[in-house]
């Protein structure tokens, strides 16, 4: 039986958004960048904010989908330093004086980082590690 392929360009908080759960399978390698990609990554969505740039390449990411939600095939190094890099924003938002500073917070982590579960009022993780 052949395999079906699918390619979509999405951004990444597109893809974040979703309501669903990205879960990362047992033979994935666990999370090993070294603080030198992490700053790279960091300098390089700096960037695109600091010039305004509509659009900034991440590589592909591989999902096949899996009850619940997608197995990450690959991407799943980039894919948990966004998410991570979430966290810091939600609570660099927290942290601040900013006036809506708490709903900025709620927003970012309610987004991008989990959803609340409308059964048990819990929130369910957006990215799953095997490791977990």
């Amino acid at each position: 039986m052949a395999t079906k392929f699918a390619a979509d360009k999405f951004n990444m908080g597109d893809i974040l958004r979703r309501d669903t759960q990205y879960r990362v399978p047992k033979f994935q390698r666990s999370f090993s960048w070294t603080d030198d990609e992490c700053k790279k990554f960091i300098e390089d969505i700096l960037e695109v904010v600091d010039t305004g740039a509509n659009e900034y390449f991440m590589g592909s990411l591989v999902f096949c989908e899996s009850s619940p939600g997608f197995q990450i095939v690959d991407g799943q190094q980039r894919i948990a330093m966004f998410s991570l890099l979430a966290l810091v924003v939600s609570e660099l938002y927290g942290a601040s004086d900013h006036p809506r500073a708490e709903e900025l917070r709620s927003d970012v982590r309610g987004k991008f980082l989990g959803s609340l579960d409308r059964n048990t009022f819990q929130t369910i993780p957006r990215l799953i590690s095997h490791r977990m």
